[in-house]
């Protein structure tokens, strides 16, 4: 006859099974010994999950013979016009980002080339609008730098609301608000200058900034709503798109992704623009001219003359190197990308052109060192 498992034991055993599966390391099984409230929590646990396991309906069986579609079914009617709010830059419920160093004229650029002319039905200098739409700017300038961009762009129906204003909320908690005001006051798009700050990501090179960005552009799509949001880039130098601070996980989550240069320097009113999107229409090149009142933007040729590569690096080099006053080689390399020897070689160039001095070490380079402006 065999033998009957008593009650006991039959719990002890769906409580093994169960602390095995939450991975609770068991030595020694029948040394365990809980609480009478815990064991019930426990077994209550085992019976909840029982009973959802079985609610869950059966895994519909697959026609293998019907399932998916044709390249040539998807192309019959040719290809669906692209539904824009800024052609060329936004759908209605994209997510955008543009970065650029800081003070290089990001805000003063989406302020003056997008959100004044999108709010007036007027062309931009990305394409033509396609309809007035206004905007929620959420932002961390203060009052007067503020103001002076809303005045520059002619901006009188946008909505302002202050980092201040939501400080103490959770991330999530302060795209939730900001969905809900934009929805509330009719806007179109929502603003977010800049946005590691706004979403108080503390490591940039991790997942985090990613994921902040997918909840702000899932709960923006539901409400049918556009982002541009502004991102620091490094102090470094290469292919324009490794430029953004942190890793690749936000701009992998953004729809289009717009980078920002100086062509020569600050006093130049020129900015160089290159964008890479999820569609052809996004992947251009433009340079655009800041007017001398700082009231409108132009387009200009997208390769201006007398500006190339090496001039932007070296303009990068010196302004590295008086930030941090001295380099080697191989501390350049970790801050700017690219190989000792060509940091060697642009480190070089600034001391024949007397904006550095070198500390030579049998006859090498070891250390560089700027030199003060006179």
């Amino acid at each position: 006859m065999p033998e009957q498992t008593t009650d006991a034991q039959t719990e002890g055993l769906a409580l093994e099974d169960w602390l095995t599966s939450e991975g609770v390391p068991l030595k020694d099984p029948e040394a365990i010994r809980m609480a009478v409230d815990v064991e019930q929590r426990v077994h209550e646990l085992i019976v909840e999950r029982t009973a959802k396991q079985r609610l869950q309906p059966p895994p519909k069986e697959v026609d293998v013979t019907t399932l998916g579609i044709t390249a040539a079914q998807m192309l019959v009617g040719g290809l669906p016009e692209v539904n824009w709010l800024v052609p060329n830059l936004l759908g209605p419920d994209w997510i955008g980002k543009i970065s650029g160093r800081e003070k290089a004229g990001k805000s003063v650029l989406m302020f003056i080339a997008a959100l004044g002319p999108l709010e007036r039905g007027e062309p931009t200098v990305f394409g033509p609008a396609t309809e007035p739409a206004t905007a929620l700017i959420y932002s961390e300038e203060p009052e007067d730098g503020l103001l002076e961009k809303i005045s520059d762009a002619g901006l009188r129906n946008a909505t302002i609301v202050y980092t201040h204003q939501l400080g103490g909320h959770t991330w999530k908690e302060k795209v939730d608000v900001l969905v809900a005001v934009a929805k509330h006051r009719g806007h179109k798009l929502i603003f977010m200058d800049n946005f590691s700050r706004a979403a108080e990501v503390e490591d940039e090179n991790g997942p985090e900034m990613g994921r902040a960005a997918e909840y702000l552009a899932e709960r923006a799509k539901a409400a049918e709503l556009a982002v541009l949001i502004l991102h620091h880039n490094r102090k470094a130098s290469g292919n324009v798109f490794d430029l953004s601070r942190g890793g690749t996980a936000l701009g992998a989550a953004c729809d289009i992704n717009i980078v920002l240069q100086e062509v020569a320097g600050p006093d130049d009113r020129r900015r160089k623009l290159t964008s890479r999107g999820r569609l052809k229409a996004t992947n251009w090149v433009k340079t655009v001219l800041l007017s001398e009142d700082g009231t409108a933007y132009t387009l200009v040729d997208n390769e201006p003359e007398g500006v190339d590569t090496a001039t932007q690096n070296a303009v990068l080099t010196r302004t590295y190197l008086e930030q941090v006053g001295a380099t080697t080689a191989r501390q350049f390399v970790e801050a700017q990308g690219g190989s000792t020897d060509t940091a060697t070689r642009r480190l070089d160039d600034l001391v024949k052109e007397g904006w550095a001095e070198a500390e030579r070490h049998r006859g090498r380079p070891t250390v560089w060192t700027a030199v003060p402006r006179s």
